[in-house]
């Protein structure tokens, strides 16, 4: 089905990261009075962003099939339920969520919005290959869901007999679809009828001397010998034309063949070009425990000039930018747009990376909420300041009370990153800390990090 689904790895709560915040807010447009459109393509981006980013987890997975069933109709939802079939039949004991009951009303509201969506579609004689494939999946889904127990919960079943009813709808149809008509063969007949006719003439009439008028004699061909005649010149200019298509094919087929040739060699080349990053690694004492078995010889005690070329390469280390991945990737991305101008699939490639980059930055709401809350403080401050020497001017509790948690709304939308190292440290153990939280900083810090890079590319 799709190779980059079936590399997709298993995440953890997918909470923490902006991409579900986000995914979030673009679905809550169908509760919205007004109705918005949502933009299919930004959420199916989000899901893949987040999938590379944390892995799958069930709700994304739902997400994922509602937008591409929405961008590429059946094909979409087939690559959806694809995935759908994956998580539920290889990893449903550690997807997350963990709950059941969560689980169940997951996939229930998807079937349900499936079902509207196949609803509002109109299928065609070429739909019926996908809608097997569908309908496969679906039978393998709901058999696992009835091995679980749940599929009375979920009924997914009402969905896989709308598709069975749809199939078969198309199935049964008089023609394969509105645009075919049989083709006319009258006048052929006609003129078969024709040639007939006058070959019959010609046999039935009389001689020219039994007649009274002396009609010049006129010579019959037979139609079969004409068209043995014609045959064998189109036989000729088939051959000569396939000659020289075969020839033309040939010479386009080395073409492209030694085009790629060229291609993989600058690309080879170009690889090899690119400076060798080595793997970062936390743990560094493993590192250096791991050399002995590959031919080096560790000394128990360590030298000055050991101590000094240690220190050097630490200083070298600490030397480079918080940015430095983001800013090697960007003028890399910048050197390849220079060197292969007019490349569509780099471009498309850049535009994929830029706007990953992008996704993963911190949004322009969650950088101006604390100046938000900031100036919230800042007016109330200059009120409070306007009543001194007026006594006639004063403020209610309520009014206070409202103009305060407004501004602590804000604080609290987007807590500064040295406000949640804060909270991290006055923990009383490190190990009663849960590791989402650990993840949630590394995010933030991840985050701020690319904002900032995206702002000196500028």
């Amino acid at each position: 089905m799709n190779s980059y689904l079936d590399s997709l790895p298993i995440g953890g709560d997918p909470r923490v990261f902006n991409q579900f915040l986000n995914i979030k807010e673009e679905l809550d447009k169908r509760f919205h009075p007004a109705r918005p459109d949502i933009n299919w393509q930004y959420v199916h981006e989000l899901c893949v962003s987040l999938f590379n980013q944390n892995g799958v987890d069930l709700q994304t997975v739902a997400w994922f099939v509602l937008s591409r069933q929405h961008q590429s109709g059946l094909d979409g939802l087939n690559e959806g339920l694809y995935l759908t079939h994956k998580i539920l039949t290889q990893h449903w004991q550690t997807v997350w969520p963990v709950q059941t009951h969560t689980r169940v009303n997951i996939l229930s509201v998807l079937n349900q919005q499936l079902i509207s969506g196949i609803r509002g579609t109109t299928f065609v004689y070429t739909d019926l290959p996908v809608l097997y494939q569908i309908e496969e999946l679906l039978k393998n889904i709901n058999h696992h869901l009835q091995t679980l127990e749940i599929k009375h919960l979920v009924q997914f079943d009402y969905l896989q007999n709308l598709i069975i009813t749809q199939a078969r709808q198309l199935e049964n149809a008089d023609t394969l679809d509105n645009n075919f008509y049989s083709p006319d063969l009258s006048p052929v007949i006609n003129a078969e009828e024709n040639n007939q006719s006058q070959s019959t003439k010609s046999v039935l009439s009389p001689l020219p001397h039994l007649t009274k008028n002396t009609i010049p004699p006129k010579t019959y061909i037979s139609p079969s010998i004409a068209l043995q005649t014609s045959a064998k010149k189109n036989n000729h200019r088939e051959l000569w034309k396939g000659i020289l298509i075969g020839t033309l094919t040939s010479s386009l087929f080395f073409i492209i063949l030694f085009y790629f040739w060229l291609s993989e060699l600058k690309s080879n080349n170009l690889a090899d070009a690119f400076p060798y990053i080595p793997t970062i690694n936390a743990h560094a004492g493993s590192l250096i425990e791991q050399q002995p078995a590959s031919g080096r010889n560790i000394t128990q005690t360590l030298n000055s000039e050991q101590i000094n070329v240690i220190q050097q390469r630490l200083n070298e280390l600490a030397l480079l930018s918080p940015t430095w991945a983001q800013s090697y990737g960007l003028e890399v991305i910048s050197y390849l747009n220079e060197q292969y101008q007019d490349n569509p699939e780099l471009l498309s490639f850049t535009q994929l990376w830029k706007n990953n980059l992008k996704i993963n930055a911190t949004t322009d709401e969650q950088l101006n909420q604390w100046s938000k809350g900031i100036t919230e403080l800042d007016e109330l401050s200059k009120k409070l300041d306007s009543f001194d020497g007026n006594p006639k001017n004063y403020i209610t509790g309520s009014e206070l009370k409202s103009i305060i948690f407004k501004a602590r709304q804000h604080f609290n939308q987007a807590k500064p990153l040295e406000e949640e190292l804060r909270l991290l440290e006055k923990k009383p153990t490190p190990n009663s800390i849960p590791d989402y939280e650990y993840q949630q900083i590394d995010n933030h810090f991840k985050q701020l990090l690319n904002r900032y890079s995206l702002l000196q590319s500028k």
